[in-house]
């Protein structure tokens, strides 16, 4: 039993510092991806009121608009949900090591 628990912690441990690195990275790459996204949303928001308010566009393209910016926040929420799904596997794999 003694020579399970030490074999199935040095299978596990390149295993979690492989999680952590993909952690860093996606934290990062997920927090400048989703900053990026939510401020070119925000400008489409903008235009889309603006364009509405000035007439230049139907309230049809508008909403359009609108919603594409919507969708373009949901997404990079996404991801960054998708990023800590990684952190939750590797702190349940070094709970049970």
């Amino acid at each position: 039993m003694i020579v399970w628990s030490i074999l199935r912690k040095l299978i596990l441990i390149p295993i979690i510092i492989a999680l952590t690195l993909v952690e860093w990275c996606g934290t990062f790459l997920t927090g400048i991806a989703n900053a990026i996204i939510t401020i070119i949303a925000i400008l489409l928001i903008v235009l889309a009121g603006l364009s509405a308010i000035m007439g230049l566009a139907s309230g049809m393209e508008c909403l359009r608009i609108a919603g594409i910016a919507l969708g373009c926040i949901i997404a990079g929420n996404i991801l960054v949900l998708c990023a800590s799904m990684v952190i939750v596997v590797r702190d349940y794999l070094i709970e049970h090591l």
